[in-house]
């Protein structure tokens, strides 16, 4: 626990993140580190992830991409409950 005033650090370097950050049409999005097409897209507030063809998909704080369900799980997103993803 911190006291108000302090500050702390964490070092993320070993982390392994299935995703890299790259800049797309103007928001920032992550991408899986092969190239292929993403399957889902994730929300970056809610952490609920997307397929194509869900109303949500497209939305302003699906900003994180991935290539598989397995990856957007491993990442702590959960699937959203209106497309099953």
């Amino acid at each position: 626990m911190l006291s108000q005033g302090t500050t702390a650090s964490i070092n993320t370097r070993n982390w392994h993140l299935p995703w890299k950050r790259t800049q797309v049409s103007g928001k920032s999005d992550h991408h899986p580190k092969n190239n292929t097409t993403p399957l889902y897209r994730g929300n970056v507030r809610s952490r609920i992830f997307h397929r194509p063809g869900c109303r949500y998909f497209n939305c302003t704080d699906c900003a994180i991409e991935f290539h598989s369900r397995e990856d957007a799980l491993e990442a702590g997103y959960i699937p959203c409950s209106k497309c099953s993803p």
